[in-house]
């Protein structure tokens, strides 16, 4: 992770900001002019959907379902290739997981004041795969406000408390 947002994302600023042209885009991987405000755009603007009010979350804005989409890559081409010349892997080349991530870091700083906004409790996971690969959640409680805490353990004893703002999936069916 690499910078802390000094204000919590308004929900309400991405009303009218999802845009089928933009997941389109996303999901032929033509990312090029993507960037973590659009990235925004298109997952926080979801949640003003009907499909969204319903629980229906589609699987490409999920980063699990960009892991698996490598992991099918990976059996028909040489990943190695792709890690010789760019030093990434497939996932990150193709970028659309860690873009979900990105979003998810620039809407605060994983604290109580400032937890970081996610749409499903599954972005959660991605988001603590990525960016803290070598911990394991050893708790996970629902504080007022539906803030997530989830208590994240290393071996060695070092532990942390990152928090996760996940108010709209319990708001879904007021949406509107």
């Amino acid at each position: 992770m690499s910078t802390d947002y000094p204000k919590k994302v308004n929900y309400q600023d991405y009303e009218h900001a999802f845009n089928s042209y933009w997941l389109k885009k996303f999901v032929e991987g033509q990312l090029r002019d993507f960037d973590t405000e659009t990235m925004r755009g298109l997952v926080y603007g979801y949640i003003f959907t009907e499909d969204y009010a319903k629980g229906i979350i589609p699987d490409v804005l999920s980063a699990k379902y960009w892991r698996q989409e490598e992991g099918k890559k990976q059996k028909t081409h040489n990943p190695n290739i792709i890690e010789r010349y760019t030093g990434l892997s497939l996932a990150e080349y193709l970028g659309q997981g860690p873009l979900i991530c990105e979003a998810i870091e620039s809407t605060g700083n994983g604290t109580l004041d400032n937890p970081f906004c996610v749409i499903c409790v599954g972005h959660e996971y991605e988001f603590l795969r990525r960016y803290y690969p070598t911990m394991k959640v050893v708790s996970q409680r629902l504080l007022p406000g539906h803030i997530d805490c989830l208590e994240l353990e290393e071996e060695g004893g070092y532990s942390i408390s990152i928090y996760f703002d996940n108010s709209r999936w319990f708001e879904r069916g007021k949406i509107k």
